[in-house]
């Protein structure tokens, strides 16, 4: 019986250890590059924002820069306007310095006039406005734009229909800073006991009491001109408030304005402030209180808060 003989023939399986790290390393190579590559990208967008950005702002100065030498052109040919600009520039510069919000408005709405102004001209129209009664609501709202929670505004009021006739804005105006802890006084001055009973005045008086404004009344043909202080929250003032701004508003016999000034306490005017506070006081203090002639409105009168010094 012949015998069968199996042979098993075993293959080694080697490992080239070597070569798998290369591998490896190979692949950490190639990511770390497109790493690097997607970062590199990256940064090249970040960059041409940046030139770009730098391009436009490029443009922008060459713009302005021509435009400030036409501009200096023009002032050298004509010395006298490079005189004027100059000092408007260094006045309004004075006035910033200054940290004034009321100066700083008044400064830029004489400014933002003279432009107009200078527009019109150019355009070759010119519109000239009415006298200096224009410009009293204007004034009178910018004095109460100055005022802010627990401050105080304080005014005589020389009855003229046209004025309160369109001073609706203004009238609302006054009720939002009452609303807003604003405290507003006003003495409302009559020639005559006529005038003071004229239906227009009574109106009006009721008008301002309904919109929380404390209204008094006087009959008097002394004052000829209204008065306006605007006094703030001072801790350290003995009454607890300083006269900040005062205005003066010159009327003529027909009751229109033709002379407007406004001081500030922050500057050299401080005593001129004061004095135009205690002659304001001195009117309230003859004044009475309003009493409603209008059976349709059921609020009782103002009581009197009358000023008692500061």
């Amino acid at each position: 019986m012949a015998t069968v003989r199996v042979m098993f023939t075993v293959i080694p399986l080697a490992v080239d250890v070597p070569g798998t790290g290369l591998a490896v390393i190979g692949v950490l190579l190639s990511s770390g590059a497109i790493y690097i590559a997607v970062r590199h990208a990256r940064n090249l967008q970040r960059v041409q924002r940046h030139i770009s950005a730098a391009q436009q702002q490029t443009e922008t100065l060459r713009t302005e820069t021509l435009d400030a030498l036409q501009i200096h052109e023009i002032l050298v040919r004509d010395e006298g306007l490079g005189r004027s600009v100059r000092r408007i520039a260094k006045e309004f510069s004075r006035t910033l310095d200054l940290d004034d919000p009321l100066l700083a408005r008044l400064a830029r709405r004489d400014l933002e006039r003279a432009n107009e102004s200078v527009r019109m001209s150019a355009e070759g129209h010119r519109e000239i406005g009415e006298d200096a009664f224009s410009d009293t609501e204007a004034l009178a709202s910018i004095l109460l734009e100055m005022t802010e929670p627990g401050d105080e505004l304080w005014a005589s009021s020389l009855v003229h229909a046209e004025f309160w006739a369109r001073a609706d804005a203004y009238v609302f105006q006054q009720q939002e800073k009452v609303s807003q802890g604003v405290t507003i006084n006003r003495v409302f001055v009559f020639d005559t006991d006529a005038a003071r009973e004229d239906s227009r005045a009574q109106n009006e008086m009721e008008r301002q009491l309904r919109a929380d404004i404390a209204v008094h009344h006087l009959v008097t043909d002394k004052p000829s001109r209204d008065l306006v202080v605007v006094r703030k929250k001072d801790p350290n003032a003995l009454t607890g408030y300083r006269e900040a701004y005062a205005a003066e508003f010159a009327v003529d016999p027909s009751k229109r304005v033709d002379n407007i000034d406004i001081w500030t306490a922050s500057g050299m005017h401080t005593d001129r402030v004061k004095r135009l506070w205690w002659s304001l006081q001195g009117i309230f203090h003859r004044a009475s209180d309003l009493e409603l002639t209008s059976a349709s409105n059921g609020s009782e009168p103002a009581e009197s808060t009358v000023p008692t010094g500061g």
